[in-house]
């Protein structure tokens, strides 16, 4: 049972297709005996803003002003390129990269930094990086150029939902909990 006043550890992502899932599913596959982390496919995820610690009370008010200002919002697509080390020098994460849609994608997480200003500091939009976090290392990888692809064919990513999920930590990692989806409908 929750206690009243408690906070959630909030933020706000893309959920990904079944496809895409697979897709990285496979490759989680294909470099198993790597010493890494893989991220669960059903937490596969695109984070656009994390919000932290946020009181319950706090919540509705969150949810109806993404509410607002996400339906009137155009889906858009990015497509997925690459799987790279994150970051280049002392890697310690796995990422698909986007290869185009910086644009929507910075614009949206400036609209949300600036709707969510109230709650948390702004983010700042040109140091977000579009990506999904596949795996994390447990420990140095002997060759990078393993691990690293080009995808022959670039997989589509279309952004038609925005998710406030909360996150609950655990000993096994953290887990993610969809509290409210918000569709892009352009109106």
């Amino acid at each position: 049972m929750r206690r009243t006043g408690s906070k959630n550890r909030l933020f706000i992502a893309i959920p990904l297709s079944p496809e895409v899932g697979r897709r990285i599913l496979e490759y989680q596959t294909k470099h198993g005996r790597q010493p890494i982390k893989w991220i669960p496919q059903e937490s596969l995820h695109v984070t656009l803003f994390f919000l932290g610690e946020i009181s319950e009370k706090k919540n509705h008010k969150i949810i109806y002003k993404l509410e607002s200002m996400l339906e009137k919002r155009e889906p858009f697509t990015m497509n997925l390129g690459k799987i790279s080390l994150y970051p280049a020098k002392k890697a310690r994460m796995v990422w698909g990269m986007f290869n185009n849609n910086y644009e929507e994608f910075r614009a949206l997480v400036g609209d949300l930094s600036e709707l969510l200003d109230e709650f948390v500091r702004a983010q700042e939009r040109s140091k977000v990086i579009p990506h999904i976090t596949i795996g994390r290392l447990k420990s140095r990888v002997r060759s990078k150029k393993v691990l690293e692809e080009v995808l022959e064919r670039p997989l589509a990513v279309r952004v038609e939902t925005v998710v406030l999920f909360r996150s609950h930590l655990t000993s096994e990692g953290s887990v993610y909990e969809p509290l409210y989806s918000f569709p892009l409908m352009g109106i």
